[in-house]
């Protein structure tokens, strides 16, 4: 098949999160099952054109700031380009990435010139929480061409059974919702490390307790409830070592010295991924790392649209830890492959670590169960199912 995989992000960019991990993995195992695949993506590859195993069409400059400045100049402009993309590209199928920005665009264009279509959403463009201000669709406008244009996608992936949901709530039928989940690099994830000479190269202590958290430094990710929770475990005289991964997360530091765990906490900031095309290593080999290292992950998020990083870290061999909430609950069963703490709740977060961490028989059957778990979302399985529905719509479409 030629398949063109449409996204207004990829890699290298501001950082690194869920979707610009998965395009990665699905353009790169599409192309080794011998499809053809093109994406049109940001500028920010245009580099790499030549060095990675599918083809890149980076759109013209302008077209993201157009989106921000006049939705119907940005969508004409949008359309142009990929008209041009379908004509010096051909494909059999079009995969678009988030619903908006660019889905408003290529959605109904691809029902025009008769391009069977798979949309599959990735977390703002789909979900809203009001009291952070997050999602794409708080704007009227923005919400309404979402619910005007997805019904012009032929399927749509639901990342989680919370993705699910907010499609059915806009409307989208549900016989055409199609549940495929993220994938990781298992076999990477899951090797065997030799923990204490990781830590000895990382200048961790040998015997304290690790918790590491990755995730960018967002409101959504609800730091400071960890940053919380950690100052109540450190007024019970419990010892531990945070270790917090990801984009911004230094801004953290000063939250720590107030709550009197400064010299508790170690903000390592975002670990970049070696941008060598084409041996992209995701996630960087540091972050695999630190997992392996630590005793236990937690991530005290708001939403998710799936929570990667939890599977990432069951893989490793982690017992988890994160918020009751969209999301993490689709990836999380509580007390089967992890725990599930109330969110925004400081005082339970810190009693769940304090009881993982004082219970051994529970951290062996959590991580048990999680590797499990994580072994059923490698990049081959899961990319294998794309095949099989492209391969389907392909077939009804001829």
């Amino acid at each position: 098949m030629n398949i063109g995989i449409i996204s207004s992000t990829f890699l290298p960019g501001p950082h690194t999160a869920g979707i610009e991990i998965f395009l990665f993995h699905e353009a790169t195992e599409l192309s080794k099952l011998g499809h053809s695949v093109s994406l049109f993506t940001s500028r920010t590859s245009r580099g790499w054109k030549d060095q990675l195993p599918f083809n890149l069409v980076n759109y013209l400059p302008g077209t993201s700031l157009l989106f921000q400045i006049s939705s119907p100049l940005a969508r004409a402009y949008l359309e142009m380009q990929l008209r041009f993309f379908q004509k010096t590209r051909p494909s059999d199928i079009w995969h678009v990435h988030l619903a908006y920005p660019f889905g408003v665009v290529a959605l109904p264009l691809s029902t025009k010139l008769n391009i069977p279509s798979v949309l599959t959403c990735h977390g703002r463009d789909i979900q809203r929480l009001p009291e952070i201000h997050y999602g794409y669709r708080l704007n009227s406008s923005i919400d309404r061409w979402v619910r005007r244009t997805i019904p012009c996608a032929d399927r749509i992936i639901s990342v989680s059974p919370s993705v699910r949901k907010e499609l059915s709530d806009i409307g989208y039928p549900l016989r055409r919702i199609v549940d495929i989940p993220y994938c990781i690099d298992f076999a990477r994830l899951s090797s065997q490390a030799d923990k204490q000479a990781l830590r000895k190269k990382l200048e961790l202590p040998e015997t304290v307790p690790v918790i590491v958290t990755v995730s960018r430094n967002h409101p959504k990710k609800g730091y400071i409830y960890l940053l919380q929770a950690l100052s109540i475990l450190n007024k019970r005289g419990i010892e531990f070592l945070s270790i917090c991964i990801g984009k911004d997360t230094e801004e953290l530091e000063a939250d720590a010295e107030r709550l009197g765990i400064g010299d508790k906490c170690r903000f390592v900031g975002e670990c970049r991924v070696s941008f060598t095309p084409p041996n992209i290593v995701l996630p960087p080999e540091k972050v695999i790392e630190y997992y392996h290292a630590a005793d236990l992950f937690v991530l005290p998020s708001l939403i998710e649209t799936f929570g990667i990083v939890l599977i990432e870290a069951m893989a490793a061999g982690l017992p988890v830890l994160t918020s009751d909430v969209d999301g993490c609950r689709d990836v999380v069963r509580d007390d089967i492959n992890g725990l599930l703490a109330p969110p925004k709740d400081a005082v339970s977060l810190a009693e769940k670590i304090e009881f993982i961490l004082s219970n051994k028989g529970l951290q062996e059957r959590l991580v048990s169960a999680g590797r499990e778990f994580a072994s059923n979302l490698s990049r081959q399985k899961i990319v294998k199912e794309y095949e099989e529905l492209f391969e389907s719509l392909v077939q009804d479409n001829d």
